[in-house]
């Protein structure tokens, strides 16, 4: 029987993503468009097997979901720029970063203002706590992608993100 705690973290962790996913708006390529761009932006170059893995879709499901966005002008798929020549990396445009930002800015909104009302000392708990339990959730390192992967990883890594600290503790 899922504990007290547990049932009120699902709620609040469903309001919130339904929240982002507001903020995200609408991207071809349907719900996972905006984890993916944000991904490619904070991770460019990277292939195809590489997003499969952060945004857990089948390898066809990321490239029906990169050719809207590459329709669309967010991404260009490049061949032999990463390290096996043969597969396409991914980079973002000019326009993509544009909308990797502004979703990253919806996203912090969004975030922001779940915690608004939560006095210094709970904000300082809460932060503790849900350090833990990312960390708790990051057994290999390739769950770092997955976890992060609608992150703004320029917030936590001046002050270590616990993701990142976890999967590096597996090298």
């Amino acid at each position: 029987m899922t504990s007290r705690i547990a049932n009120r973290l699902g709620a609040l962790a469903l309001a919130v993503a339904d929240a982002i996913e507001r903020a995200a708006g609408n991207l071809p390529g349907g719900a996972n468009a905006g984890a993916a761009l944000v991904a490619i932006c904070n991770h460019p170059n990277e292939n195809i097997r590489v997003l499969q893995g952060a945004l857990g879709l089948t390898h066809s499901g990321v490239v029906r979901l990169l050719d809207g966005l590459e329709g669309a002008g967010f991404v260009e798929r490049r061949r032999g720029v990463a390290e096996d020549g043969r597969a396409a990396a991914v980079i973002p445009t000019k326009k993509g970063r544009r909308r990797a930002q502004d979703i990253l800015r919806a996203r912090a909104a969004a975030l922001d203002d779940s915690i608004a009302e939560l006095p210094l000392g709970h904000k300082m708990a809460l932060e503790a706590a849900v350090d833990a339990m990312l960390a708790a959730l990051t057994r290999m390192p390739a769950d770092a992608r997955r976890v992060c992967r609608l992150c703004d990883e320029d917030v936590c890594r001046p002050s270590g993100c616990p993701v990142e600290i976890k999967a590096k503790g597996f090298n």
